[in-house]
This record gives structure tokens, sequence and C-alpha cells, in this order.
């Protein structure tokens, strides 16, 4: 009889110490959580070692821009294979991470394909040059050389968002993981918005 009560404290006491270690949401491929905190550990490194200090309206640039890299089908671009030197293969072959971050016509392409393209802006470097979807660390520079620091900080959260993405495994071996949302717009394209955000959270 002892024997049989000592069982069932045990299985009791093994049972609630698995589920106490068992994750019950895990928030590692998030895309509201997972880059912000990312970012979050890279700015307070930075601010470890620099004189200058990233604090505040800067600090949420830098996350929202993280953030908003995949956004869009731009998560085409994140993967890079280093053994072969090329990106995600995916029906077609995409820009590589190392590349995408340093391409500002690609980047600025990006925009022009998604708007409608007239006959007299054909040869008008204009639009490529002042895309709104030019986050290249290039651009990043740029803008912070002539002043316009909130696009500049807005920008390098891409560029990082592109780095903490080279240390996950799918992003290194041609492992698509579109976010379950945008899977969802493209299944099907007439969902109420309010169900999409349920569905995400």
């Amino acid at each position: 009889m002892e024997d049989r009560r000592f069982i069932k404290i045990f299985y009791c006491f093994l049972l609630s110490f698995g589920l106490v270690l068992t994750p019950v949401f895990s928030y590692a491929y998030s895309d509201k959580t997972t880059h912000r905190a990312l970012t979050q550990e890279i700015i307070k490194f930075f601010n470890n070692y620099s004189e200058i200090k990233i604090d505040g309206k800067d600090t949420e640039l830098i996350i929202d821009g993280s953030r908003a890299e995949d956004e869009d089908a731009r998560w085409m671009n994140h993967y890079y294979d280093p053994v072969n030197d090329q990106g995600l293969l995916y029906g077609t072959e995409f820009e590589s991470s190392k590349d995408w971050s340093r391409d500002v016509l690609a980047q600025a392409r990006w925009s022009l394909s998604l708007a409608m393209v007239n006959f007299y802006t054909l040869g008008n470097l204009r639009e490529y040059f002042s895309a709104d979807t030019d986050h290249t660390w290039e651009r990043a520079i740029y803008e912070y050389a002539w002043g316009d620091k909130d696009r500049a900080l807005y920008s390098l959260g891409h560029v990082l968002h592109l780095i903490e993405d080279a240390a996950v495994p799918d992003h290194t071996r041609n492992d698509p993981h579109p976010a379950f949302g945008y899977y969802i717009q493209l299944s099907y394209p007439n969902i109420d918005p309010y169900y999409l955000d349920l569905l995400e959270s």
C-alpha cells in the first residue's frame, strides 16, 4: 500500500517537474518579439563599449527598422548559404542577405515593383535613389552623414535584422519559413484583418 502511494507521489512530482520545464509558449520565431529582443541586446552591448550611447527614440527607431525588415516578401532575401555563396533557392534564386544588405538598386527596385512604373519614369534614377524601400548599409551611412538621423537609424535596424538572421540555421540551410500571417494572407486574400490579428496573437 505504501509503495503505491510513493509511486503516485513520484509520478505527480515527475509530471509537475516536466510541465515546469516544458515551454508552453515559444516565441523564437515571433515577428513581434524575436528581433526586438535581439536588437535590444545589440544596443546594450554597443552602449557598454562605446562613449556614444543609444537610448530613447533612437533605440525605438532601430528596433522598428529591425522589425520592419520582415514585412512583405523581403524575407526571401534573408538567406545566405556560405558554403555555396548563394541566397534562397525557392523556385528561383533570390539575392543572399550578404548582397541584399548592400544592393541599393535591388532594394530601390523593390518599391518600384510594388508600384506601377509609367513610361515617363523609365531612365529616371531619382526614383531609385530616393526609394522608401532602400534600407541598405550605404543608405544608413548616407542619411546619417547628411543629417537624417532617423532614417539612418531605421535603416541600421534593417541591416541588423539581416545580421541577426545569419545566426539562425534556417537562414543558412535554404529552409524558408514565411510568417504565419503572410501565409494566411496569401491563402485567404479576403480575410478580415480582425481575424488575422487573432491568429497572429
